[in-house]
């Protein structure tokens, strides 16, 4: 009879009355079943053990395959049922399944055909055996870690028999298992310790663990060892002790390592003690915990007194500001390094060096190093070399610069501090290439004996000129790549040695002179007596013109001939009241007959000049060597032009000219239209024998006597020159005048024009030339305001460009000079009144001020009349200077 299906739902067709039966027996069973077609793997039917092992629902399981579920996987489903199919059952067959949640399961499943309306199924048993591989799996582990351990780890049994003995034990004790394993464990307690074993086994009877029994083994060898045993009871299953769990340590080598910390504890007590200097033990708030006997002397207190002290007390006021950041740099930072200022406990200051670092423990070490008498000796030394006349400067081998040096010495090469500073001084680059060789020589000697042979030789200067020197240098004997190097300057010695060689040949020519001067005037007597007699013997007028001349040309020669000799052998001239202006009247008389008629000769004297004292015939050989000089420059013609006139010099035309004193001189200004003096040689024209002349056209004598002639009147000389364009020498001779004129030339000087508060703005890199200038207009009324650079008066200008009346500039500054200078004035106000100055020869000097777009300008060095009187017009007058564009 059919019934049907199932009120469970978990068969997909009707099933006989005996189907009935084995499914009430399916369902009631407490193992996990299965029941699956052969044909396709689908699940038939699960009982509700297999829905509580898994955590399907039957609804999700029937009807569908392992593989679907991702039971098991396809490998695993393969090879059961090809052995399966081989055997025709599974008997406890080890397999991991995974549940609904997705865990994993091991399980032992079995498995036996099954007919069911005539088709073959499968019904299959699951037990789950995942605890117990888990148990085994931690007692493997347990086993494993017993065994890897390094500590010896041993079983026994109540009796005190070995029962395990793992590897630690063999490497601890030197016996394998097989020796120890059934043995007694007495066979490693030494005589006089075997009662510690009994007492052992005593308290594992009665359940108690002996904890870090610290005591004496005996290894394979013999040797005995110190080790710390741990002894805990081993209980079965009934909680009965039937054996014990030794876990045994080497004590050898902690104890190897306490005496070692021990020493070393000592070494340091020590090393802390006896160290010179001075150590010192702080918190973190530097607060003092201990401090060495060097300490305690260093600063006159007892170890008692010093600690518990701060740093605050015992560093001098000043220092206590440092301390915050030293112990903040001590703290994140690997140390910590200056210079302090200690106070002592009687108030003495002490300078010691700290070296200041981190210890393991948090604390703080300081190590303390007296540097009173280092500083004492470094302050001697250091004002040795600074006060030295002579240069000193240290080099670098290795790296080729000079690594210190003081003023001496930059002052030698024309050098900064800054360009020290900044490592910019190089041997290479001060040191002319033609004295290679002689450096190599002194390196040599210096690598050889420590020390050099003084030699001499040539620096360069920043400016590119040149300046002999003598130079003595030697290594240091702990670094040989540095050294220390004395250099004397030899710029006076070598003019000395010039004037010495001078003076032998003005000697020389001295006695020429002397020896020749006999047949000279014997020359010349013949002529003037000749003369004498032509003339008494003629009334021809013209001829009695041209005797005159003859005669006054022989009487000047016999004059140039008693020159020579006063100027060679020192004989004093013969000076007397004199007008400048007769003299010249004289001598251009000579000049107009003598040059040639290509130059044009001049003569433009002022009115009312004042008288010199001097000697005729010197001034009018110093008129006569101008002269000369400006006829060979003209040699295809020309314009000259001598000019005279009277001037005052003030204290501020002296102060910017260090040949000038303040007073009254007449002024001759010889001026020719000539080449002009190339700036190469311009400052060579005064030396004696300096001669730009061909051999045997010029002795180089003419304007060193000139100027030796000038200088010996009181006066002095101003050249200005520029190629093309010319020379003019201007001779300041100074005046003699009478009272009434003196008082004049004073009341004249009141009369100048002054000021009426203006606030004018001086512009000059040079500081005596700004201070002069700033007394001269604030004695004439006018306030001041200074600048050093052309940067600063940009800066000064922009902060006061309402007050600023006028501004002074000089034309030729470092970096930014006067021209750059007026551009940014102007920028920030076109209608600014600039007056522009230049110590440059007059052209060079107009030239820049016109170019920068300016009206006026005043020569350096100028008089206060200059400057007022320029000032003056730029003030009152309308005009304002040209803008730039």
């Amino acid at each position: 009879m059919k019934h049907s299906p199932h009120p469970t739902g978990t068969l997909p067709y009707e099933y006989t009355d005996a189907d009935a039966g084995l499914f009430k027996v399916f369902h009631a069973c407490p193992a996990a079943l299965s029941i699956n077609r052969w044909s396709d793997a689908t699940f038939i039917a699960v009982n509700s053990a297999f829905t509580r092992l898994l955590g399907w629902t039957s609804a999700d399981v029937v009807g569908r395959t392992g593989k679907q579920l991702n039971l098991v996987d396809p490998g695993t489903s393969a090879a059961l049922r090809n052995w399966f199919t081989e055997s025709g059952e599974l008997r406890d067959h080890e397999v991991t399944l995974r549940s609904a949640s997705g865990a994993e399961l091991h399980m032992l499943i079995s498995a036996e055909f099954l007919e069911l309306h005539g088709e073959q199924h499968v019904i299959t048993t699951f037990v789950d055996i995942t605890a117990l591989k888990r148990a085994e799996f931690s007692a493997h582990r347990l086993a494993a870690l017993v065994e890897s351990s390094d500590e010896a780890i041993i079983g026994k049994d109540l009796s005190g028999t070995v029962t395990s003995w793992n590897h630690g034990a063999e490497l601890i004790f030197g016996y394998t298992a097989a020796e120890m394993v059934g043995t007694p464990i007495t066979r490693l307690i030494p005589a006089d310790r075997q009662d510690e074993e009994t007492r052992i086994l005593e308290r594992i009877a009665r359940g108690e663990i002996v904890d870090r029994l610290e005591t004496v083994r005996r290894t394979r060898d013999g040797r005995e060892i110190d080790v710390s045993i741990t002894t805990s009871p081993i209980r079965d299953a009934t909680g009965a002790v039937v054996g014990a769990s030794k876990i045994a340590r080497d004590m050898s080598e902690r104890r190897r390592a306490e005496e070692t910390r021990r020493l070393s504890e000592a070494r340091y007590r020590a090393l802390f003690d006896y160290a010179p200097d001075g150590i010192l033990i702080a918190d973190a708030q530097s607060n003092y915990l201990d401090a060495n006997a060097s300490m305690c002397r260093m600063l006159g207190y007892t170890h008692e007194e010093l600690v518990g002290l701060n740093a605050a007390d015992i560093v001098v006021p000043e220092e206590t500001q440092h301390i915050g950041p030293a112990l903040h740099a001590i703290t994140t930072s690997t140390g910590y390094h200056r210079e302090w200022r200690f106070r002592r406990k009687d108030g003495s200051m002490l300078t010691a060096e700290v070296i200041g670092a981190m210890m393991p423990d948090g604390n703080l070490l300081g190590l303390i190093r007296d540097t009173t008498e280092r500083n004492r000796t470094e302050g001697r030394f250091r004002r040795l070399v600074e006060s030295n006349a002579q240069g000193v400067m240290f080099w670098n081998a290795g790296g080729g610069l000079v690594t210190a040096a003081n003023d001496a010495f930059l002052s030698i090469i024309g050098y900064s501090r800054d360009d020290l500073n900044a490592g910019a001084i190089a041997g290479s680059a001060i040191s002319p290439l033609e004295y290679l060789e002689a450096d190599r020589g002194a390196q040599g000697e210096i690598a050889l004996h420590g020390v050099c042979t003084p030699y001499e030789k040539e620096y360069v200067r920043r400016d590119g000129s040149r300046v002999p020197v003598l130079v003595g240098a030697a290594s240091f004997a702990d670094n040989p790549e540095e050294g220390v190097a004395f250099v004397l300057d030899l710029t006076e010695r070598k003019k000395l040695e010039q004037q010495f060689f001078r003076a032998q040949r003005m000697e020389s020519i001295g006695t020429l002179a002397g020896g020749i001067a006999h047949d000279l005037n014997n020359v010349l007597a013949p002529i003037l007596l000749s003369v004498a007699v032509i003339k008494s013997a003629t009334e021809d007028r013209e001829i009695s013109a041209l005797l005159d001349t003859v005669h006054h040309s022989a009487q000047r020669g016999a004059e140039l001939v008693r020159q020579v000799l006063s100027f060679a052998r020192g004989v004093e001239g013969r000076h007397v009241l004199v007008n400048p202006l007769h003299l010249l009247r004289d001598l251009l008389k000579v000049l107009r007959e003598t040059l040639p008629p290509s130059i044009d000769v001049r003569l433009e004297p002022k009115p009312d000049l004042w008288n010199i004292s001097a000697d005729p015939t010197q001034i009018h050989q110093v008129f006569m060597n101008l002269s000369i000089n400006a006829r060979d420059a003209m040699t295809e013609g020309g314009q000259l032009r001598v000019k005279m006139e009277n001037v005052v010099l003030d204290d501020t035309y002296a102060a910017m000219n260090i040949d000038a004193r303040p007073g009254m001189y007449v002024k001759i200004t010889v001026a020719d239209t000539g080449p002009g003096i190339p700036p190469e040689v311009r400052d060579r024209i005064f030396e004696p024998f300096f001669t730009t002349k061909e051999v045997g056209k010029g002795t180089g004598l003419g304007l060193s006597t000139t100027l030796a002639i000038v200088k010996s009147h009181g006066g002095f000389i101003h050249v200005h020159s520029e190629v093309g364009h010319g020379t003019k020498f201007k001779v300041y001779l100074p005046a003699s005048t009478t009272v009434v004129a003196a008082n004049i030339a004073i009341v004249e000087q009141g009369r100048l024009p002054r000021g009426n508060g203006e606030l004018i703005m001086i512009v000059d890199d040079e500081p005596a030339i700004r201070e002069i200038a700033q007394a001269t207009l604030e004695r004439f009324g006018y306030c001041v305001l200074s600048a050093a650079s052309g940067a600063e008066a940009v800066m000064l200008f922009a902060a006061n460009r309402a007050e600023i009346a006028v501004v002074l500039t000089d034309m030729a500054m470092p970096v930014m000079d006067g021209p750059a200078t007026i551009i940014a004035l102007r920028s920030i106000d076109p209608s600014v009144r600039i007056i522009g100055s230049s110590g440059l020869p007059s052209n060079d000097g107009v030239a820049k001020a016109m170019g920068a777009g300016i009206q006026y300008f005043v020569p350096k060095p100028y008089t206060a009349e200059m400057l007022l009187k320029t000032l003056a017009a730029v003030l009152h007058s309308d005009e304002t200077a040209i803008p730039v564009s």
